[in-house]
């Protein structure tokens, strides 16, 4: 990975480390670490594990990320964007998680998970087209991987698929009360998930005929 890239992988997961270190001897022992759909607690963590998981694993998720999306050829600035938008991501979850931990009720706002999970993947949908034909990111069926034009085809109904899914989850978010803005939110990004998969295969069998 080149420099700015590591830097978009360390920057958020240093940051979250931060928030751990000022907030730590505030957080109660044992701290939430789940949230149902309603926005309660249903598990629970030591402190130490609650307050250092989310910045390990937005560390190891942006690295796997930033590593995926160089082997479908995407430019250095692009693979950093991509990649801070993953560590975002798991910064502002974990920034959520301990400002929970410190609300009386340690209630989760849905609200804000479901307007970043939005926002990630609509994000996520715009370097669709961007990706050269790999095995390691981008939407690998069968079909896209053994023809060039299935695979550009599927990618930019990926990117299409993927921003409207991202902003029906984001609008769900605003305009919906919790839990039904959750399952809309989780059922939009399931549709733009699959979506592109189903289309593969239309493309493969319009161009076998």
């Amino acid at each position: 990975m080149g420099k700015k890239t590591v830097l978009a992988t360390i920057g958020p997961a240093l940051a979250g480390v931060a928030i751990s270190a000022a907030t730590w001897s505030q957080i109660p022992d044992p701290m939430p670490i789940h949230w149902g759909a309603s926005g309660e607690p249903n598990g629970w963590a030591p402190r130490v594990v609650g307050l250092l998981m989310l910045p390990l694993i937005g560390l190891i998720a942006s690295a796997i990320t930033g590593w995926a999306m160089r082997r479908g050829k995407l430019t250095e600035g692009m693979t950093a964007g991509v990649v801070l938008g993953m560590g975002g991501f798991h910064l502002g979850m974990h920034a959520l998680a301990v400002q929970a931990a410190l609300h009386p009720t340690f209630s989760l706002s849905l609200a804000s998970v479901i307007v970043m999970m939005g926002a990630l993947f609509g994000g996520l949908g715009l370097v669709m087209p961007q990706l050269e034909q790999n095995r390691w990111a981008g939407v690998r069926t069968p079909w896209s991987l053994a023809d060039e034009v299935n695979w550009k085809l599927t990618h930019r109904f990926a990117a299409w698929s993927m921003g409207i899914s991202g902003v029906a989850c984001m609008v769900a978010a605003v305009v919906l009360p919790v839990p039904f803005s959750f399952w809309v939110g989780m059922t939009a990004v399931l549709l733009g998930s699959l979506s592109p998969v189903g289309y593969s295969y239309v493309i493969h069998r319009m161009r076998r005929s």
